[in-house]
């Protein structure tokens, strides 16, 4: 590629080309191109995807026969739903709270879990921590974007923030389905346990009006 060449003579003029022979730098160097070139491939496609977005609302619309709830990309979202589980497969049921219980139960069954040692060593000397929930699932849609949105109960508290979704409902950008479509947010009642009991920040709390 032309703008890969124009990138590697820019990096090593001057100064910095007399690093040319160092392997750090030249591994520096390669990522640095590297990554151009997969952000101007990723600009690329997306411009692609853009441009059919106008033929995938046409076609939901034939499929649908007649109107449908858009995509509210860009603009400020508000809808509702409810807490509530769900089942992803036969005799499987995901309850809508998960605990601290549950997180030490899961330490360490896989390479990329585990469990904040300080974490642990609060539920160790508090066992009634243990019933301390921890996240939330509800009926509602998630999709980039939206992690860090705020999760309201019907009286406008802060109930939790949203984060991800389930697995099943990564479709959801294109289907939503009400047996399986669940987004997962942080339970606000953690967080302020993880303010209180980990991060010992207790200065904070005082800013907040906490509900029980």
């Amino acid at each position: 590629m032309q703008d890969s060449a124009a990138l590697y003579k820019y990096l090593n003029r001057g100064k910095l080309g007399k690093l040319k022979n160092d392997d750090y730098y030249t591994l520096l160097t390669d990522m640095v191109v590297d990554y151009y070139y997969v952000d101007s491939l990723n600009a690329s496609i997306n411009a692609q995807l853009d441009a059919l977005q106008g033929d995938y609302v046409d076609g939901s619309i034939q499929a649908l026969g007649g109107t449908f709830i858009p995509d509210a990309n860009s603009t400020l979202r508000f809808t509702y739903g409810k807490v509530k589980g769900y089942s992803p497969g036969d005799a499987v049921w995901q309850y809508p709270v998960s605990t601290l219980d549950g997180m030490a139960e899961k330490d360490g069954q896989a390479e990329d879990y585990v469990l904040n040692q300080e974490i642990k060593s609060v539920i160790d000397q508090n066992p009634k921590a243990a019933e301390q929930p921890v996240c939330i699932l509800y009926n509602l849609d998630t999709t980039g974007g939206n992690s860090g949105s705020p999760v309201f109960d019907a009286d406008g508290n802060l109930y939790g923030l949203n984060f991800d979704r389930a697995y099943q409902a990564t479709v959801n950008d294109y289907a939503w389905n009400s047996s399986y479509s669940r987004s997962i947010g942080l339970s606000a009642s953690f967080l302020v346990w993880y303010i209180q009991n980990v991060a010992r920040a207790t200065s904070i709390i005082g800013e907040f009006k906490i509900i029980k």
